[in-house]
């Protein structure tokens, strides 16, 4: 679990990193005081903030991965209540009676 949780941060960290170049592309007077760069933040507090970020990225997107139920339950939940409430089973009948018995 360690290994996969790890390749999925280092993806999470390698994402950021790719949207970090390009915010710095489109906002140059800002990513200068960030100085922010393609591989790596030298602001060490802004590469923690990406760094914890991309660790919680990467749980969330591990237990979703993994069909992890409560996740998945609290959505359906959402969206369709009804689903995840069981139904005992049923059936109709319908009895008619004999007047001569």
């Amino acid at each position: 679990m360690r290994n996969e949780l790890r390749n999925y941060y280092e993806s999470e960290l390698t994402f950021l990193r790719q949207i970090g170049a390009e915010f710095a592309d489109k906002y140059p007077k800002i990513a200068s005081r960030l100085v922010l760069e393609p591989d790596r933040c030298e602001d060490p507090h802004a590469e923690r903030m990406l760094e914890a970020f991309a660790l919680l990225a990467a749980r969330v997107h591990l237990r979703i991965d993994d069909d992890f139920p409560q996740i998945t339950e609290a959505l359906l939940n959402i969206l369709y209540p009804h689903y995840l409430r069981p139904v005992p089973s049923m059936s109709v009948a319908q009895f008619h009676t004999d007047a001569e018995q």
